[in-house]
């Protein structure tokens, strides 16, 4: 996964951030196999911007959108077998750098908060 923004700045978190990763139901991210663990800091990682484009970082998205359960094709991600994803609240904790664009942030650190739980109701899913 890579961060892109045309007029990238780099940001101090003044608070805490939230913003959504998605997971497997092991809290490994699908990309780097990396392993989440509640509430615990992670290490940090520097930040190394080159032509606008970040690889490096704790990536996350800013929004949750519920009708991105339906179809993972919207976060860039296949849904398919037994890698099934699943949403999880994170924090970009207070001190953190950090970029962000329209849709997502990559930062220097990330806390993972909880998993995300839906109940479907009329075909349409919702966040509870």
């Amino acid at each position: 996964m890579c961060f892109h923004s045309d007029t990238p700045i780099l940001l101090i978190a003044k608070k805490n951030i939230v913003c959504y990763k998605l997971l497997s139901a092991y809290q490994v991210s699908p990309y780097q196999n990396f392993v989440y663990r509640k509430n615990q800091k992670n290490d940090d990682m520097q930040l190394i911007l080159r032509s606008n484009i970040i690889n490096i970082g704790y990536h996350s998205y800013k929004k949750f959108k519920t009708g991105y359960i339906r179809s993972t094709r919207d976060w860039g991600i296949s849904q398919s077998g037994p890698t099934r994803l699943k949403v999880f609240k994170f924090v970009i904790p207070k001190g953190a750098e950090y970029y962000e664009n329209n849709r997502e942030y990559v930062s220097s650190n990330i806390i993972l908060k909880k998993e995300c739980k839906f109940k479907s109701f009329f075909g349409k899913i919702f966040y509870v």
